[in-house]
């Protein structure tokens, strides 16, 4: 069942690609895709709903946000292992308020062994944000799909890379 899941997903994926906006190192999400609103599911934010632009000091009133963005699919377990390394980067710049961390965990309709909910439970209470979508995969595609992303404080793709590696994101975020 889970290798039928699996290959669902990629045959979703995709489609969906073949029909999305994917963006690359150097392109600034569009102001449509930045306004586009996805549920929190999980952690501690101010608002039921997250948008980029949010983040966008352009769009925001002038508050300015570095926003890493990891990416899951709950369907592989070995994401668990991931959530308190992704924590742990968490609060390294947790007293920056300009750098944000949302992690976008795609629980494929709740066919993955994780739900939005055990997910976060995974790590620290309250954090990261989370949102169920499989959107980000979509947009930040790179040779399968990168697990994290980095956007400059004007929603421009600075980096992204598979797997995390703690001095490229303090380099990056520097």
């Amino acid at each position: 069942m889970k290798l039928l899941n699996h290959i669902s997903f990629t045959l979703l994926s995709l489609t969906s690609f073949s029909l999305a906006q994917t963006y690359d190192v150097g392109d600034t999400v569009s102001f449509e895709d930045q306004n586009m609103a996805f549920e929190v599911c999980y952690g501690d934010y101010p608002q039921d709903s997250l948008r980029l632009s949010d983040l966008n000091g352009n769009s925001n009133g002038g508050d300015y946000h570095i926003t890493i963005i990891a990416m899951q699919v709950a369907l592989w377990p070995t994401w668990a292992f991931t959530a308190g390394l992704v924590d742990s980067l968490i609060n390294i710049w947790s007293d920056q308020s300009a750098v944000s961390f949302v992690s976008s965990v795609y629980t494929m309709d709740g066919e993955g062994e994780y739900t939005c909910e055990t997910w976060g439970e995974l790590g620290e209470p309250g954090i990261p944000v989370l949102i169920d979508t499989d959107q980000f995969f979509l947009w930040f595609i790179l040779d399968g799909y990168p697990d994290f992303v980095i956007l400059d404080q004007n929603m421009v793709v600075a980096y992204k890379f598979a797997e995390l590696d703690f001095d490229s994101v303090n380099t990056q975020i520097q």
